[in-house]
């Protein structure tokens, strides 16, 4: 893909590729005060209502290697508006649902066309800016997306309490559409260059090339490992807090966001002073 717009992007392009790169981490954060309720409401078991979890979790990974290379081939804003749409649909099925089955499959779906959003926000800061600008620009939408994961579980609960969980996902569907309304009007489709389009055969050559160097093997599995115990926090600790420790969702969603919000000081931290947090 190479950039060729002459005129600078929008001041508006940095805060809506933040906001859409938080499209993964937002459609998890926002319902875990209400997955006990989401149980109890479909008679489902806890064990199904957790897949929809690991499901989304599944199809943002497919989503991220497919989406890219797909990208290249078709263009950036197509896709993005795909898969965005997607999102939208598939958000105000999730609030439709009447058993846990269904909200698995829908979650499925949902996860990727945020899959879409995640990774085709962050591929268009390469083709936008210049490379000397893109690592303070992601770190830039990075936060954007962290302060969007802060708010989001006290704002589910506060859905979940005063209304109901299926709010939840109209009030994703709302955003994900403002979102797609800013993908219309802000971002202009880079020029594909026909003599650098490959097809999704090659895209698979190159991941298994990667996959055989073991330096690269074993940074995967060690990022891979480090995230499995984070979500497998995520997707138990609603039911603990709640059904265990008899927490309400308010109380839940305080605590959960007290851990993103070490997340983002450790992450600013880090951007003043260059020295990574230890944790003995």
């Amino acid at each position: 893909m190479t950039n060729a717009h002459t005129q600078p992007p929008s001041k508006w392009m940095i805060p809506l590729l933040g906001y859409l790169v938080s499209f993964g981490p937002l459609s998890i954060d926002m319902y875990l005060p209400s997955l006990p309720t989401i149980a109890n409401d479909l008679g489902s078991s806890q064990v199904t209502i957790q897949y929809t979890i690991t499901t989304f979790l599944f199809g943002m990974a497919i989503g991220m290697l497919f989406f890219g290379p797909m990208s290249d081939l078709m263009g950036r804003k197509k896709l993005l508006l795909i898969g965005t749409t997607s999102y939208v649909s598939s958000s105000i099925g999730c609030a439709l649902v009447n058993n846990g089955e269904s909200l698995i499959l829908l979650r499925f779906l949902q996860a990727l066309g945020a899959a879409a959003a995640g990774v085709l926000g962050r591929a268009l800061v390469r083709d936008l800016f210049p490379l000397d600008k893109a690592a303070g620009i992601l770190s830039n939408m990075h936060i954007i997306s962290m302060g969007v994961m802060l708010m989001s579980p006290i704002l589910g609960a506060y859905i979940v309490t005063w209304l109901d969980w299926r709010w939840i996902f109209y009030f994703l569907s709302a955003l994900s559409f403002l979102g797609l309304i800013g993908i219309f009007f802000i971002i202009q489709e880079s020029t594909i260059n026909i003599t650098t389009k490959t097809s999704i055969r090659s895209y698979l050559a190159v991941y298994g090339e990667c996959l055989s160097n073991k330096k690269v093997t074993f940074y995967l599995l060690a990022n891979g490992f480090s995230f499995g115990g984070m979500f497998a926090f995520i997707a138990a600790s609603a039911f603990v807090y709640i059904d265990f420790f008899g927490f309400s969702e308010t109380t839940y969603a305080i605590v959960f966001s007290s851990n993103i919000a070490m997340v983002i000081a450790a992450t600013l931290y880090q951007q003043s002073f260059g020295e990574p947090i230890y944790c003995l």
